[in-house]
């Protein structure tokens, strides 16, 4: 009988590797607060951007989302992280131009 290629699962006792389980300290969750403050006041849709650019999505993949170009979201994207820029630093927009 010829051997067979086994499945990845069955070759490797993938059962017996676990990955650890990430567990904040009370530091990292007043870090993740404070961070998530400085995003607070942005509408809806720039929310989602900047979600989705944080899941490593491309700009051509969230304008296919928003019905825009990819140059449009980038742009937009830059507009956001200067103003989360602005709110984490305690600095006007009209300052930082």
């Amino acid at each position: 009988m010829p051997e067979y290629v086994r499945e990845y699962l069955d070759a490797y006792d993938s059962a017996s590797a676990f990955a650890p389980k990430f567990s904040p300290t009370p530091f990292d969750v007043s870090d993740y607060l404070t961070a998530l403050s400085w995003a607070r006041h942005l509408d809806k849709s720039d929310w989602k951007i900047l979600w989705w650019r944080s899941c490593e999505l491309s700009f051509g993949q969230i304008a296919k989302y928003i019905g825009r170009s990819d140059e449009t979201v980038r742009r937009r994207y830059r507009d956001i992280l200067t103003d989360v820029w602005c709110s984490a630093n305690n600095v006007s927009a009209r300052s930082a131009a």
